[in-house]
């Protein structure tokens, strides 16, 4: 049986002993990175990304404003980075992924989709 996990921003706090959760979690389960938690959280995705292309199975693109979901390309996250650690890490699922679509989840991965091919 594999496990994964699925990060939100916690993950990149530090603990008691200074260890990232991140970096217990992956010498357990294989990682389904979500892109705009661990951005949020001061992670270097780019960084993440290729140095543990080993244990990441997907990728979750998610944009986001002030810790709050929005469409692709209507945030901070750089999806530009996160297309090239991507790639260059040899990731091919990449989910495109928002937890509060607005108006409603059509609308939202419409604009999504529209970003990502005027990007790429």
């Amino acid at each position: 049986m594999n496990v994964y996990y699925h990060n939100h921003c916690e993950e990149f706090k530090p603990l008691e002993d200074g260890m990232l959760p991140i970096d217990v979690l992956k010498s357990y389960c294989h990682l389904q990175i979500d892109t705009y938690w661990s951005y949020y959280a001061g992670a270097d995705n780019y960084k993440l990304i290729t140095e543990n292309k080993d244990r990441i199975v997907t990728l979750h693109l998610k944009d986001g404003v002030d810790g709050k979901p929005v469409a692709l390309g209507e945030g901070t996250n750089d999806i530009p980075l996160v297309l090239r650690a991507a790639k260059d890490a040899g990731i091919e699922w990449l989910v495109v992924e928002n937890d509060d679509p607005v108006p409603d989840g059509i609308s939202d991965i419409g604009r999504s989709i529209k970003y990502l091919k005027s990007i790429i």
